[in-house]
């Protein structure tokens, strides 16, 4: 394929820029494009937020422009750095009354990272609060340096909402793109990335992608590293049927046979041999499932199924996942034992009721009837709204570790095995949380597994007998069990009183 396209490398023309927007939640991103393309999708998004990845053509002074509209929200940190990826040109946009934040520095890293030119908007200048100096300086000092401002990345000061400004914004775009000296072929097979997929139930597999270069036909075969096609409805980005599309157009394409990731390289032809080989050669290694951290002796697991609407919000999802887990770890360990787009249905049902897992749900709806629901009884967190799904997990783990410190009096690490009967188990060790009581029951754990159960029938100290020791004392405890017990296991007194 690279052969073919250096072949064709003499009939190169000017392709169009793709453009990213990036910035902090509410700085206005989403407000400028819907001024740019006079339309109104702001109001309609859950939360107040963009939730999903869109890219959208526009022609200004008889020039095309591809704009991507990548989400601000914290939980869309790897959306947010696969746009700078795919894009030519970057706006960083800033809001005049706030000045940069903690998303506007890490969006301008991904740009840095990408190697691409940046031009910052400063927003919101029609605010009484505006200050455009004093964040011009406050970019300074975060390394961000304006023309003007010991630096030569150019600025434009506008106001999306009344739209101030936006010409010399978009002149300012082509310029940088001419800068570039952006070039492709359309008479190249197509190539580009996957911006977005999701499942349509009317038609079937669905994905946006951005064309980098050639040109993309109804009825071609397609591929990407994880998936196989063939493009049997070609739309581009207003949804109008159409038979084909050139390099930087965005293009929804329905007839992969599997989804393909978002991220990942397409490429094009109505040759099937040249599609499976670049399928070949870029094939990735699918995804298993893990635990998302090392447990301690102490942690405890905890079974996540994730769903979502498309897999640019399950990325989504599994950011906050991770946050979470940055927070509740060593004490609890996350491990995901199914991530997947679409309805929830029975088999995730089934599937939550054996591995015990709980049902993260954004923006998927249910799909099963409440009989199933009665007979599986599982447990689901959902929402529309990506930062109630993070509250309401949060919730829900403190009320498991508040469980879990009712249900055990003590615990007793064995540091020796002194005799090992049928029915008997003789031990040496060290109380190391809470106290350890005689005639009490217990659990045994090697590492995070639940091995056998049992009872203390006596205690001892420096040969004397005991009816209870504390954390930090070193005692002798025998035990009423048939579990074979080893140096490192635990022994968890359990609390007689403990309602699940």
């Amino acid at each position: 394929m690279e052969k073919e396209i250096k072949n064709q490398s003499n009939k190169l023309i000017e392709r169009p820029p793709v453009v990213v927007v990036l910035g902090h939640v509410d700085h206005g991103k989403t407000t400028l494009l819907d001024t740019i393309r006079k339309t109104k999708i702001a109001e309609k998004e859950a939360g107040g937020i963009t939730q999903s990845i869109g890219a959208y053509e526009i022609v200004h002074q008889g020039k095309k422009i591809t704009f991507i509209d990548t989400p601000g929200h914290q939980a869309f940190k790897k959306m947010r750095a696969f746009g700078a990826k795919v894009a030519d040109v970057a706006i960083l946009v800033v809001a005049a009354d706030e000045g940069p934040k903690e998303q506007t520095l890490e969006a301008f890293s991904y740009v840095k990272e990408a190697k691409i030119p940046v031009l910052v908007a400063i927003n919101k200048i029609d605010r009484p609060e505006a200050d455009v100096l004093k964040v011009k300086n406050q970019l300074s000092k975060e390394g961000i340096y304006l023309e003007g401002f010991g630096g030569d990345i150019p600025c434009v000061e506008i106001s999306a909402k009344e739209g101030i400004n936006i010409d010399q914004l978009l002149e300012m775009v082509l310029l940088l793109g001419e800068l570039q000296e952006l070039k492709a072929n359309p008479k190249n097979p197509a190539q580009g990335f996957v911006l977005e997929s999701f499942l349509d139930y009317k038609r079937g597999n669905t994905a946006t992608l951005i064309i980098k270069d050639g040109t993309l036909f109804e009825g071609q075969f397609i591929a990407t590293s994880s998936s196989l096609g063939k493009v049997r409805i070609l739309e581009d980005f207003l949804g109008n049927k159409v038979k084909s599309l050139s390099f930087s157009s965005p293009a929804r394409v329905v007839g992969f046979e599997n989804l393909p990731l978002v991220g990942e390289e397409f490429f094009a032809s109505f040759n099937l041999e040249e599609v499976e080989e670049f399928k070949k050669e870029k094939e990735a290694k699918k995804p298993v499932t893990i635990l998302l951290e090392t447990p301690t002796k102490d942690s405890l697991i905890y079974r996540l199924i994730l769903k979502a609407k498309t897999l640019g919000t399950l990325e989504a999802l599994k950011e906050v996942v991770k946050a979470t887990q940055k927070k509740f770890f060593p004490k609890i360990v996350f491990e995901i034992v199914k991530e997947d787009i679409g309805v929830i249905g029975e088999s995730d049902l089934k599937l939550a009721k054996t591995s015990k897992a709980i049902i993260l749900a954004f923006e998927s709806k249910r799909d099963f009837e409440k009989a199933l629901f009665d007979l599986y009884q599982p447990k689901i967190i959902e929402s529309n709204i990506i930062y109630e799904i993070q509250k309401k997990l949060e919730e829900e783990l403190e009320k498991i570790l508040r469980k879990e410190e009712e249900k055990y009096l003590g615990e007793f690490e064995v540091i020796k095995v002194f005799s090992s009967q049928k029915k008997k188990k003789l031990v040496g060790g060290k109380v190391t949380f809470g106290e350890v009581k005689l005639n009490f029951q217990v659990e045994i754990f090697r590492g995070e597994e639940k091995i056998g159960e049992g009872k203390i029938v006596s205690l001892r100290k420096f040969k004397e007998d005991i009816k209870s020791a504390k954390e930090g004392e070193e005692i002798g405890m025998l035990l009423e069990t048939q579990t074979e017990i080893k140096e490192k296991d635990l022994i968890k007194v359990k609390n007689p009183s403990f309602k699940k």
